[in-house]
């Protein structure tokens, strides 16, 4: 009986290790002005630390959070002069471990972005 426990043990362990904290960036790509949005999710109490990182790989934007039954997110305004290029966003958690996702800052052009906007000419 004492092996099965340990054998429990040793997989509940091993799937903890494999675990990794899924990182979703909505949107993927923004301009300049912008909000995104960092979705995680992990581990249920667990806390995380996010970090942004921009093209020259200076921190501009950390937060800690703590998951709800295992998800979290933050919202982080793109500064209007913020540089353009990929962004790495860092997720760090305390039980599930870390990854790595990239949020792509691309210049607006032509003003301001309108969902299904229809040209009049069209």
């Amino acid at each position: 009986m004492k092996a099965k426990w340990v054998l429990a043990a040793c997989l509940f362990a091993a799937a903890l290790a494999l675990a990794v904290p899924t990182i979703t960036v909505t949107p993927s790509t923004a301009a300049p002005g912008s909000i995104v949005t960092i979705s995680i999710t992990g581990q249920d109490a667990e806390t995380c630390g996010i970090e942004i990182r921009d093209p020259a790989n200076t921190v501009v934007f950390a937060k800690q959070i703590t998951l709800s039954n295992g998800a979290g997110s933050v919202q982080w305004g793109i500064p209007s002069d913020a540089r353009i290029g990929n962004y790495t966003v860092h997720v760090s958690c305390t039980t599930s471990g870390a990854a790595t996702t990239t949020l792509t800052v691309t210049p607006l052009v032509g003003g301001e972005v309108k969902k299904d906007y229809v040209h009049p000419s069209s």
